[in-house]
């Protein structure tokens, strides 16, 4: 039994119904004749406690593994990159662009340039806090606008499998405050597109992410940081009201 490398970039964060479809491209475009095993490299920025990187790791690949491996010949071997250890969160795209990692999560907002059209619902004030419905307005705008899907393969060599809608933000801060005035001039971090909710609001805007946000407000560098997953700092949590999808 020989042992291959993928050959298939994609894109991709887990959701239930596109995984099912992500296994079978995968086997449609690989098309081994004898039984192989396949190495699978994938990746996030993120550690697996981030919603969508867990559900990458405990449902995705569980199910890719046992799907190929029920219907076919062929065994999945997968190696993992989560946390960064590949690839970073803004490296993520390019990573997969590239045939750095085969299947990579992340979150369109550390794309601002690259999918500017993406994140669409973090320039839109005021919307759904519940991640089931934020995500179904996703789900319904990507099929009136085939371009979201379609640029993944057309310009950058990959396929988008699936989105997933994450919890709303909260803006940790290692103050207290009570008024958006009280945030002026504040050295706030935040990743990408994200950083224009503080930029309006007076704030210093900092680029940065969830890794860096502990050690960053323990240090002084900043003195707050807008995420759904702070929590375990001494901190006053203040929630935005805006949704997200990946």
């Amino acid at each position: 039994m020989q042992n291959k490398k993928l050959g298939l970039t994609a894109a991709a964060v887990s959701g239930l119904t596109a995984l099912g479809l992500a296994a079978g491209l995968v086997l449609g475009c690989v098309g081994y004749a004898g039984a192989e095993t396949i190495t699978v490299r994938i990746a996030s920025g993120h550690p697996p406690g981030v919603v969508y990187a867990g559900l990458m790791k405990d449902y995705f690949q569980t199910e890719l593994k046992k799907r190929v491996e029920e219907r076919t010949e062929h065994k999945i071997n997968f190696v993992e990159g989560y946390s960064g250890s590949i690839v970073k969160v803004y490296e993520v795209f390019e990573g997969v662009r590239d045939g750095i990692v085969d299947i990579g999560g992340f979150c369109y907002c550390f794309e601002p340039s690259n999918l500017k059209m993406h994140a669409f619902q973090v320039m839109l004030p005021f919307g759904p806090m519940d991640p089931t419905i934020s995500l179904k307005v996703a789900q319904d705008v990507y099929k009136e606008v085939p371009y979201l899907t379609n640029v993944f393969e057309e310009k950058f060599n990959q396929k988008l499998l699936a989105r997933i809608a994450d919890g709303g933000y909260n803006l940790g801060t290692s103050f207290d405050w009570n008024a958006v005035s009280d945030l002026k001039d504040i050295k706030i971090a935040g990743a990408g597109l994200n950083l224009n909710w503080l930029k309006y609001a007076g704030v210093t805007p900092v680029q940065g992410s969830l890794p860096e946000a502990y050690t960053g407000m323990k240090t002084h560098i900043l003195y707050g940081h807008e995420d759904p997953y702070l929590r375990g700092l001494d901190h006053v949590s203040q929630r935005l009201g805006q949704p997200q999808a990946l």
